[in-house]
């Protein structure tokens, strides 16, 4: 385990007003920490870097319609909780 990507993770959860449900949280590979929230219709994962950076990833399916809508990406807390906030809102419905 790379215990600054724990120290990312950590502050990530008690630092500020996230307000997210509980993730599960697992180790990749690397060592980095990750926190992922899955259901039927949507899935979010975050990954912790050692640099403070996180690099999301999200995709969800919407009744009706075809395909899915995915994102991506790689930035700070702010960046990242905004991108993926939209996703991880199926979760507290």
């Amino acid at each position: 385990m790379e215990f600054t990507s724990l120290r990312n993770l950590a502050i990530f959860f008690v630092d500020g007003n996230t307000e997210l449900p509980d993730p599960e949280i697992g180790i990749d590979p690397d060592g980095f920490l990750l926190a992922e929230w899955c259901r039927s219709n949507a899935a979010t994962s975050m990954e912790f870097l050692p640099d403070g950076s996180i690099v999301f990833v999200a995709t969800m399916t919407v009744d009706g319609q075809e395909g899915s809508q995915d994102i991506h990406g790689t930035g700070g807390r702010e960046h990242a909780l905004q991108t993926v906030r939209p996703f991880i809102n199926q979760f507290q419905e």
